[in-house]
């Protein structure tokens, strides 16, 4: 008699219809059960995955700066290649790993060197204002991705690992790029994180003066054809000066903050907002 029970309790379990408890005991191997597994993943929502990139934010310790881009891009992908638009990154998931890559510039060890694995980072529509900046037209892929380009190839070969103190202002611009590419409008915030990115790179720097100073000619741009609602303020070309006094080229620097200081007077008297 035990024999057959036992016989009884295999045939149930491996029935297609087995959802019947065993015991008490939920099949965990029944179809119905484990499609239901399935509806649960399809439940997660950007809100699960915002959490996550607000705990890196909060953690003081560390560079999360590639971990932060990992997991937009594995949101990305859910959304389209899983079919699951409940967990593509919006604008505060943008808002949030902005604010981490910013936290991790002045960092000699970047983890975004082994996240771009000493590859070339796109320089994305956001300095040219929407056109094709020179580094795509070199062939440059956004989002880490490889250059067909045998010569660069081989200079990032041997240059792997090296510090490359760009790092986190151009992730921060490939991060604008994509807020734009889904129709999220980047604020005046999502452009003083790209800023303050360069701002805290070490001393010694003229691209990261170069960058910062594309970088808000872009906003301008951005603003001016309708792709932004926030245009340059004070802080935005205050922040442009403060990385040409890092630059280590004193002359050159007093020059163009005073350039920048009599755009900042001719805008204010063309109506534009302090």
């Amino acid at each position: 008699d035990d024999e057959k029970d036992e016989d009884d309790d295999e045939v149930i379990s491996n029935s297609d219809d087995a959802d019947i408890p065993l015991n008490g005991v939920q099949n965990p191997y029944s179809r119905r059960s484990s499609f239901r597994q399935h509806d649960k993943a399809r439940d997660l929502d950007v809100e699960v995955y915002n959490s996550i990139l607000v705990a890196y934010s909060r953690e003081q310790s560390g560079d999360n700066a590639a971990d932060v881009m990992r997991l937009l891009d594995r949101m990305e992908r859910l959304a389209e290649e899983l079919d699951m638009p409940s967990v593509r990154p919006n604008k505060r998931s943008y808002n949030v790993a902005l604010g981490v890559i910013s936290n991790s510039a002045s960092r000699a060890d970047t983890s975004l060197a082994v996240y771009y694995d000493g590859e070339d980072i796109a320089e994305d529509e956001i300095r040219s204002g929407g056109s094709e900046s020179n580094a795509t037209k070199a062939g440059t892929k956004p989002k880490g991705g490889k250059r067909n380009n045998n010569n660069n190839k081989k200079y990032n070969k041997k240059n792997n690992q090296k510090f490359n103190p760009l790092y986190a202002g151009r992730a921060a611009e490939s991060v604008l790029s994509r807020m734009l590419a889904n129709s999220h409008r980047p604020d005046s915030y999502a452009f003083a994180s790209v800023l303050n990115s360069y701002q805290r790179i070490p001393n010694g720097r003229l691209d990261a003066a170069l960058a910062a100073d594309a970088v808000v000619r872009g906003m301008e741009s951005l603003h001016l054809h309708g792709k932004i609602d926030e245009p340059p303020d004070v802080f935005h070309y205050t922040m442009v000066c403060a990385c040409w006094s890092r630059s280590g080229h004193g002359a050159v620097a007093g020059e163009r903050c005073s350039e920048i200081l009599s755009h900042m007077t001719e805008r204010a008297q063309g109506g534009f907002e302090r």
